[in-house]
């Protein structure tokens, strides 16, 4: 039997599985079968997830520079999904929509998630400026009031 011979017996063999991926490439069809794709590959990782997961896991720690090179990319050019999956993320744990207004100064300034170092809490919606103030002097409330001090004593001098 020559080799053309045998891919011809191979095909008749096998005639159904070539039908059906010539059907799942052909993209017409998979405009079609959206749901149907969709159910299969659920089904697919619900039956395979831990073969799946450990394939992954292996690619990544063999490819990893790829890998990074590849995140970068996708975050440099999806910066707006990520900051808007990250801000949903944050007024979730905040429990309310982030505000226009610095919840300190009142300053219609750029707006961050201020959360206690310690603990981890949320405290508020504070400026970038106040933010950076607060981080500065260790959300030390005994600096806080020495700095008040202090701007008191020479409140006139830049009057």
């Amino acid at each position: 039997m020559n080799k053309k011979e045998y891919h011809r017996q191979y095909y008749l063999k096998n005639k159904k599985k070539f039908l059906l991926n010539q059907k799942r490439t052909n993209p017409t069809w998979r405009k079609k079968n959206k749901e149907k794709i969709k159910q299969y590959k659920k089904d697919y990782y619900k039956n395979n997830s831990e073969k799946m997961r450990a394939y992954y896991r292996a690619y990544r720690e063999k490819n990893l520079e790829k890998v990074k090179g590849v995140l970068r990319i996708y975050g440099r050019n999806n910066r707006d999904k990520i900051n808007k999956y990250k801000l949903k993320k944050l007024e979730n744990i905040a429990k309310r929509k982030k505000p226009k207004k610095c919840e300190i100064c009142g300053r219609e300034d750029k707006v961050v998630f201020d959360h206690c170092h310690k603990t981890g809490e949320f405290r508020g919606w504070i400026c970038h400026k106040c933010n950076i103030a607060l981080g500065l002097i260790n959300d030390d409330i005994d600096i806080l009031k020495g700095l008040i001090k202090y701007l008191k004593k020479y409140e006139d001098i830049g009057r």
